[in-house]
């Protein structure tokens, strides 16, 4: 029995999917294409999920011009030039004037050859464009020293001094010579007693002997410098101490510590050294008790006995 042919006359009306443009298809070739579409719409889905964060992100992100970009870590960076890179060169100021003046309690006074050196240099001897630096300022300041002070000749090329006379600055430089040129070595007792304004006191090299209470009185002083090569006398953390740490001679009254360490190799203590007008609340010995009640101390030394103190 033959088939007849497929028409919208003969055509199912019942039973049969109502796609009329897949009718020449049967039902098994329509299922296979139904399932071919969707196979590629869950791979379409696949990609667009997986590429979709990073075009977010893409988006999201700042255009860079490098100005925000991160430093480099420098602890991974390696200071070593290669070979073919010369070392970078200052040629506009010499190396001796590009350093940087260090402050600490001992300062370096010249010495009188290198006063005559400095002041026989010409004005235009250094560089037109050349400035000077800080630490020739204050080469200057010890060089000429504070003026106005009292000296007390003894005849033999040295002197003694007397008083502060007419000076009236935060800072008293203590010349090695006076202007008659003797050599400072030694200064009065009671020089310097009840002198207001001083912050700073400078001695120089060639002081050998100071007397009693000759810083008494002195509360706005904070701190005492010495020249380096003074066999005599140093400074520590501003104190005035002998050279050997044997002897406290002053303690600046004007000092903003609340606790004064005394090392233990201290075994003098110069009358008024610690006077009571101190901003001191504690004292701190580095040594033991039985040490401190062997240490001399002398008259008008009050806050040292008021003061509760501490022991190593």
């Amino acid at each position: 029995m033959k088939k007849r042919p497929y028409s919208q006359d003969t055509a199912p009306q019942t039973g049969d999917l109502p796609v009329p443009w897949i009718a020449p298809l049967d039902r098994r070739r329509y299922v296979a294409v139904l399932l071919a579409v969707l196979v590629l719409c869950a791979l379409l889905l696949v990609v667009v999920v997986l590429t979709m964060p990073a075009l977010l992100k893409a988006q999201s992100a700042p255009e860079s011009d490098g100005s925000n970009a991160p430093l480099p870590d420098t602890g991974s960076l390696s200071t070593t030039l290669p070979e073919s890179t010369p070392p970078p060169q200052n040629t506009d100021f010499p190396a001796s004037d590009t350093q940087s003046p260090t402050h600490s309690d001992v300062l370096t006074a010249p010495s009188p050859e290198q006063i005559g050196q400095t002041e026989s240099l010409a004005p235009d001897s250094s560089p037109a464009d050349e400035q000077p630096e800080p630490v020739v300022i204050v080469e200057h300041v010890l060089l000429g020293g504070s003026v106005g002070l009292e000296y007390r000749s003894y005849g033999n090329g040295t002197c003694i001094l007397t008083g502060a006379g007419e000076f009236s600055e935060p800072c008293l430089v203590i010349p090695a010579y006076s202007p008659e040129g003797d050599a400072v070595i030694a200064i009065a007792q009671e020089a310097f007693r009840d002198l207001r304004g001083v912050q700073v006191i400078q001695l120089p090299a060639t002081l050998r002997s100071i007397g009693e209470r000759a810083f008494w009185g002195c509360y706005d002083l904070v701190r005492f410098c010495v020249a380096a090569d003074n066999t005599a006398y140093v400074a520590h953390d501003g104190v005035l101490y002998s050279r050997d740490m044997g002897s406290l001679i002053a303690y600046p009254l004007g000092r903003s510590c609340a606790t004064l360490t005394i090392p233990a190799s201290v075994h003098y203590i110069s009358a008024a050294a610690v006077d009571t007008g101190a901003l001191l609340e504690c004292i701190r010995y580095e040594g033991s008790v039985e040490e401190w009640k062997q240490i001399e101390i002398c008259a008008q030394n009050d806050a040292l006995y008021t003061l509760p103190k501490m022991f190593q």
